[in-house]
C-alpha cells in the first residue's frame, strides 16, 4: 500500500497518516487535505464524469443536508438521482454509515444497492477509527467496487475538540485497474484545491502542526472517551421513555455503534413550542444542579453542549442535540442522571408542569 498526505501547495508528507489505515491487500491509497470539506463531493465528481459516457446513476444513503444540496446542484444530464432497490446496481453510492435525521440510523452494506464505480463514505460522525474494510471487500460472487473515497471533517473529532483550523480530509482506496484512476483523482483534487484557493493557509498549517493532530493513538483515546460518554447518556434515556423517541443514539439498537451526540426527539411530533420549553427545562435544571453544559452547536468538544435543531419543515422534525464532550466527572454523571429523570415522566405535559414549578422556585 502506498500512502501520502499533502497539505497546502508545497508541504508534501507534512503528516504521515499511514498508521491510521490497516493494510488492505492489493490496494493503493492516497489522500488530501482541503480547507473546506463541503467542496470534497464536488471534486470527486471530476473523475466520475470522465469515467461515464452517460448520466451517472447516483444513490445517496443518508440524510446530511449539505450532501443532498450538492447532489441537487448537478444537472440530470450528468447525474440521475433515485432510490434503487438493494439488489440493483448504481454507478456512485454516497453513504453515511451512521446518519441522523432527528433519530439515528445505521446503514448496512447488504441493505444498499451495489456500486459499480465509486463508493463515497462520509465518516464525519463515526470518527477516525471507523473500519472501512467491509466496503473494500467483495462478497462471494460479487466484484468489489474498484474505488472507495472516504471523506470527513477534520475539525471536530480529529482536533481533540479544540477546533484549531477548518480542514477536510479525503482518503482514496483503489484496487486493480482503478489504481491509476485513484492516483489521477488525488492529483486532480490537489490541483483543484490550488485553483479554488481551498488549500490550507500558512497560519492554519501552523496551528495543525500540533504533534497530536492526525496521531492515531491520541485520536483513538480521545474519540473513544467522547463516544462512551454519549453512549452513557443514551443508555440513561433508553428506548422505552414516554417522553423521548427510541432512537436517540445508534448504540441503543446497534450495540457498539458510535456517534458524537444524542438526538432527543419528543414523541408525538409536538409543536415547536414544546421543544423550546424542553430547552428551557434542561438549561434551568442543569443550573440548579451546578452542571456545566454550554448552549451551543456542533459536537466533539471537551465540554458538553446542547442546542435545539430546527430544520425546514420539509427536511424533518426538530430535536434537541446533546453533545457530550470528552470530560468525565461530576457534570457528565449529573447530565446522565438529569436526562434519565426527564425520560421517566409519563408525558411531556407532566414533565413541563413539574419542571415549571421547579423553575419558579429557582427564580
Amino acid at each position: 500500500m502506498q500512502f501520502g498526505c499533502q497539505i497546502g501547495k508545497d508541504r508534501a508528507d507534512l503528516f504521515s497518516l499511514a498508521e491510521q489505515v490497516a493494510a488492505i491487500e492489493g490496494g493503493v491509497l492516497d489522500s488530501a487535505c482541503l480547507q473546506s470539506l463541503t467542496k470534497a463531493p464536488d471534486n470527486d465528481w471530476a473523475e466520475a464524469e470522465r469515467m461515464l459516457d452517460r448520466a451517472a446513476l447516483v444513490s445517496h444513503a443518508g440524510s446530511y443536508f449539505e450532501t443532498k444540496s450538492l447532489l441537487d446542484v448537478w444537472s440530470p444530464l450528468v447525474v440521475e438521482q433515485r432510490v434503487p432497490r438493494p439488489e440493483e446496481t448504481v454507478d456512485v453510492l454516497f453513504v453515511e454509515p451512521v446518519y441522523c435525521d432527528g433519530q439515528f440510523g445505521v446503514l448496512k452494506l447488504e441493505d444498499l444497492p451495489r456500486p459499480r464505480r465509486i463508493v463515497v463514505l462520509d465518516t464525519a460522525l463515526v470518527g477516525p477509527d471507523y473500519d472501512v474494510s467491509p466496503w473494500l471487500r467483495a462478497d462471494a460472487g460479487d466484484v468489489a467496487c474498484p474505488l472507495v473515497i472516504a471523506f470527513s471533517s477534520g475539525l471536530k473529532l480529529d482536533q481533540a475538540g479544540l477546533e484549531l483550523a477548518n480542514v477536510g480530509m479525503i482518503r482514496i482506496f483503489a484496487r486493480g485497474a482503478a489504481r491509476q484512476t485513484a492516483s489521477a483523482l488525488a492529483t486532480d483534487l490537489k490541483r483543484i484545491r490550488g485553483l479554488t484557493g481551498s488549500g490550507l493557509t500558512l497560519d492554519e498549517m501552523s496551528a495543525l502542526s500540533a504533534p497530536w493532530f492526525l496521531d492515531r493513538a491520541y485520536a483513538g483515546r480521545y474519540t473513544r472517551t467522547l463516544f462512551d460518554n454519549n453512549a452513557a447518556l443514551a443508555s440513561s434515556v433508553g428506548q422505552n421513555s414516554k417522553i423521548f423517541a427510541e432512537r436517540c443514539h445508534p448504540s441503543l439498537a446497534n450495540p457498539g455503534t458510535v456517534a458524537p451526540f444524542c438526538a432527543l426527539q419528543l414523541r408525538g411530533n409536538p409543536h415547536i413550542d414544546a421543544y423550546h420549553r424542553l430547552l428551557d427545562i434542561v438549561e434551568r435544571a442543569a443550573a440548579q444542579r451546578d452542571l456545566v453544559i454550554t448552549k451551543g452547536g456542533s459536537f466533539g468538544f471537551r465540554g458538553h453542549r446542547f442546542e435545539l435543531i430546527e430544520p425546514e419543515p420539509a427536511q424533518g422534525q426538530p430535536f434537541l442535540r446533546v453533545a457530550m464532550g470528552w470530560r468525565g466527572g461530576y457534570s457528565c454523571t449529573g447530565l446522565c442522571n438529569l436526562f434519565a429523570e426527564l425520560a421517566t415522566y409519563p408525558s411531556f405535559a407532566d414533565l413541563a408542569k413539574r419542571m415549571g414549578r421547579l423553575s419558579r422556585v429557582i427564580a
